[in-house]
């Protein structure tokens, strides 16, 4: 059992650093695209990397707020597919332009979804255990 991973609880601020990474590696591809002029970037590629874009655009911000970060169990998971893709276009970018992108592909997405303890797990364990000790403390006060 001393083996086993036990898991570990994903904080707010945490989640908008993963999100800060990915965003910052699309948006210097996207600097890249617009800079190279290999003939194998072609409107229908640069037109998905668009696509791509423009979809990175909505989720990134759609966990632009503390609370909308707060459910990790549904973010991780995206923000790793994000990162995912984004390794595939920069390797792609770099096979179609014989130039490595200004920010490598990560060499392997952690997946942290897998063992991931959610927050909102805590908070429940947390105020289970703040109620049995008012409860307590009521009870040894009037008997």
């Amino acid at each position: 059992m001393a083996d086993q991973e036990i898991g570990f609880v994903v904080t707010p601020g945490e989640i908008a650093d993963r999100i800060a990474a990915v965003d910052r590696s699309v948006q210097a591809l996207d600097r890249d695209v617009h800079k190279a002029t290999a003939p194998r970037l072609n409107a229908a590629w640069r037109a998905e990397w668009s696509a791509f874009l423009r979809r990175w655009a909505v989720e990134r911000d759609s966990y632009a707020s503390w609370s909308a970060r707060l459910f990790a169990t549904r973010v991780i998971p995206r923000v790793e597919q994000y990162q995912a893709s984004y390794n595939w276009w920069a390797r792609d970018f770099q096979a179609r332009t014989n130039t490595p992108p200004t920010v490598p592909p990560a060499a392997e997405v952690t997946d942290m979804a897998d063992s991931l303890v959610p927050v909102e797990a805590w908070w429940i364990a947390g105020a289970a255990a703040l109620a049995y000790v008012v409860v307590k403390q009521a009870l040894n006060k009037y008997g």
